[in-house]
């Protein structure tokens, strides 16, 4: 649920004109739950001998949380402009 309030905030940031940093600490927030949720399993596989496997996964991540943000800050920037606020 935490997760969703994040991305909700993105997209306020952008309906509020903030700036484009609030992506990147918006994308930080969800990696850093997303790695917090699976960590046992990221140590494990770095145990394991997975570690670039692992490596690729965490990247993506972190990609994925990057790209949701700044796709919820688009559309809020767009609702902005849309309402002609």
């Amino acid at each position: 649920m935490l997760e969703f309030l994040v991305i909700l905030a993105a997209a306020l940031a952008g309906f509020v004109h903030a700036s484009p940093a609030a992506i990147l600490i918006a994308s930080g927030g969800l990696f850093a739950m997303s790695y917090r949720r699976y960590s046992k399993i990221y140590d494990r596989g770095m145990q394991l001998g997975l570690r670039t496997l692992f490596q690729a996964v965490a990247l993506r991540s972190s990609l994925h949380a990057l790209a949701a943000c700044g796709l919820a800050f688009g559309a809020g920037f767009f609702m902005r402009a849309v309402a002609g606020v």
